[in-house]
Formats: structure tokens, sequence, C-alpha cells
């Protein structure tokens, strides 16, 4: 059996899910998944680590459903849920955006 990881929501992460209209259903899946699978999804470039994240939501497959921004550094401390968008909206997240995760990921890393 496989360990699984703390997950901790970020506030960013939260607003959006609100905004979003994610059920308490598919927030659990997330974070399930998440807990089992840290290291899934492709690392960001550029973002000191962030990975991307594709995520089935309802009926609409992974074309049609989220994409979330995570972080995980090892067993030693959570997989941080950093930001979540509907997969439709954005295909990419901005250079300005990638620049801010890494700005989140640093200041993590430091402690703070």
């Amino acid at each position: 059996m496989t360990d699984k990881n703390t997950i901790a929501e970020t506030q960013a992460y939260l607003k959006q899910a609100d905004k979003l209209g994610i059920s308490p259903e598919d927030r659990a899946a997330i974070k399930l998944f998440l807990s089992e699978n840290p290291e899934a999804g492709d690392i960001i470039k550029g973002s000191g680590g962030v990975r991307k994240v594709r995520f089935a939501v309802g009926n609409k497959g992974k074309s049609g459903g989220l994409r979330l921004s995570t972080f995980y550094w090892s067993s030693d401390y959570p997989l941080y849920l950093l930001t979540v968008i509907a997969k439709s909206r954005n295909e990419n997240l901005t250079d300005a955006q990638v620049a801010v995760l890494a700005q989140i990921v640093k200041e993590l890393k430091d402690g703070r």
C-alpha cells in the first residue's frame, strides 16, 4: 500500500475552486488522487518545480476538465495545491503567471 501525502490547499486554489463550482466530491477526488500520486503531471518550465496536472471532472474527460498547478518537494512536506483553472478556458499559463508560481515555490522552500 502506498503512503498518502498531506495536501495543503492554498487560498488561491480554494478561491478558484469555489469560483469554478467544483463539487465537494470532485475536491475530495482531486485530493485523494494527488495524495497517492504526488509527482503526477508535467513540470512547468521555469516554475521552480510546479507541476501541471490535468484532472477530469464529471463526464467531461480530461480535455474538458481542470488543470491544477501543484508543488511537491518531498515526503517531508505536503503537496501544495496552488491553482486550478478550467482547461476549456486557458490552454497555457502566461510567463507572468509562471513567474508568480516560481516565486511562491521559492517562498515555500525558504519556509515563509
